[in-house]
């Protein structure tokens, strides 16, 4: 499978704490396959955007996960620090304003 993206993390120094990024741009067969993962493993959270994007959230080994679908794109952040959807909120919006 080719998810063709990157991935990066940011570490904040004074905690130690890691918040991983990850942007992905897969075919539409994998895109399909990861959202309707997501569907089933997480909980949709819309205010991660509207309309074509699907938002969504879940806790796993005390990460938080926060995903995103666009058209065309697959975010991810995953942290820690994200105890609830609204934590990784203005991140993630961050990241999608500058995806094209």
């Amino acid at each position: 499978m080719s998810y063709q993206g990157i991935a990066c993390g940011l570490l904040n120094q004074t905690s130690g704490e890691i918040i991983e990024l990850s942007v992905a741009l897969p075919n539409p067969t994998l895109m399909t396959s990861l959202t309707d993962k997501a569907i089933a493993a997480s909980n949709p959270v819309p205010s991660y955007g509207s309309a074509p994007v699907s938002g969504f959230f879940t806790t796993k080994g005390g990460n938080g996960e926060a995903q995103v679908f666009t058209d065309k794109y697959w975010v991810t952040l995953s942290s820690p620090v994200f105890g609830e959807p609204g934590d990784a909120e203005q991140l993630m919006s961050a990241a999608l304003s500058h995806l094209q």
